[in-house]
């Protein structure tokens, strides 16, 4: 039975179940490094909420979800096949299950039924593995390469729950397929006395990945859902550097560069070319942390992202910005700990959400907060 009428908010209840457990044995025979393991996971959930605002309430009700279960082995080997040179390798296999999907909606008013679906139970096995390789070039330089694959299952989210913000409207899809990855990186990483640094090109290869693609605009709503598209490579350079330059202290520094396009979309064609939703160009972050004493630790962190699209037409660009969050640690005693911490310091305004009609949507402002800690 359609649960009470007692509410007018949109999503009122989310109840979720998840279970699972794991396994992992190392040891090493022969010279060489041995891992292997299984685990398994069960998660359970829907959405219950109303919608389909009149003007004085909302008129209808939703109730969609489902269950998903994974299971999966690995085992892996690695050691060191030559001097200065190391080589590791890992395989996997899951199978994975979505049962009991289900979707009903009802006139709230008179409890007539509008839509009442139940979608077939799928189920399947992936493979997934990786190999890696460590040359020690000198004593200072290592460079290494890797390659690699994985998966992933849709969400119950993006499967059963559609969801509007403004005037955009987006559909769930319980048809859709797993993503597949395929990737490949090479990297240097230098090491010597105070001074790590590590620089790493990547390429990854995303198959049916899920996005939200707009399939309709009007002035007074965006239609979209979630849908699967062919092929998406993400291309980048990731860099990182710690220096210690005296005991007290640790200076970091690093960015990403990526480049993630749309390659084929058969449900769109539209979007081949056009950047990933969300995702920046550019990241850059430094941090600083200071430790006087063995008491006292005083820390401050900034990030800068580049600008993005909300959008995967990429029509509504999110401004570039920074933020800078500080702390003060004290330690009293082994048992007792505080912190003062500061998020956001500079108050700066970071876009993260826009549509055409709804106002723009920003991260917290500054906010600082007093933690105090206490262990028995």
């Amino acid at each position: 039975e359609p649960p009470p009428d007692d509410f007018l908010h949109a999503e009122f209840d989310v109840p979720a179940d998840a279970a699972g457990a794991s396994a992992t044995f190392a040891w090493t025979q022969g010279g060489v490094d041995w891992i292997a393991g299984a685990d398994a996971r069960a998660v359970r959930g829907e959405t219950r909420e109303d919608f389909l605002f009149d003007g004085t309430t909302l008129t209808r009700r939703r109730i969609a979800g489902g269950e998903q279960s994974y299971g999966g082995a690995f085992v892996g080997a690695g050691g060191a096949w030559a001097q200065d040179w190391r080589l590791d390798a890992r395989l996997r296999a899951d199978h994975w299950a979505l049962t009991d999907g289900r979707r009903r909606e009802w006139d709230r008013a008179t409890g007539a039924s509008v839509r009442d679906e139940r979608f077939a139970d799928r189920r399947d096995v992936a493979w997934s593995g990786q190999i890696e390789t460590a040359w020690r070039v000198t004593p200072a330089w290592t460079a290494r390469g890797a390659a690699y694959s994985a998966f992933r299952v849709p969400t119950l989210n993006e499967l059963y729950r559609p969801f509007r913000v403004g005037n955009t409207n987006t559909e769930a899809n319980p048809r859709l397929a797993p993503e597949t990855l395929r990737g490949a990186e090479l990297g240097l990483a230098y090491r010597r006395d105070r001074l790590e640094a590590t620089l790493t090109a990547f390429t990854n290869s995303l198959r049916d990945a899920v996005g939200n693609v707009t399939l309709a605009t009007t002035p007074t709503l965006v239609s979209r859902q979630r849908l699967n598209l062919d092929r998406v490579r993400v291309r980048g350079l990731e860099a990182h550097v710690a220096w210690l330059p005296q005991a007290a202290w640790k200076l970091e520094g690093g960015f990403v560069w990526s480049d993630a396009r749309v390659q084929a979309a058969a449900v769109q064609p539209a979007l081949v070319g056009r950047r990933l939703a969300q995702v920046p160009r550019l990241t850059a972050t430094a941090a600083a942390t200071w430790r006087p004493t063995a008491q006292w630790e005083v820390s401050a962190e900034a990030r800068w992202s580049s600008v993005q699209f909300e959008d995967d037409e990429n029509l509504l660009p999110l401004g570039a910005a920074g933020t800078i969050d500080v702390s003060v640690s004290r330690h009293f005693t082994p048992r007792v700990s505080a912190m003062l911490r500061a998020d956001n310091l500079l108050d700066a305004a970071v876009e993260t959400s826009r549509s055409v009609t709804a106002p723009t949507t920003y991260a917290a402002p500054r906010a600082v907060t007093l933690q105090v800690t206490v262990t028995w």
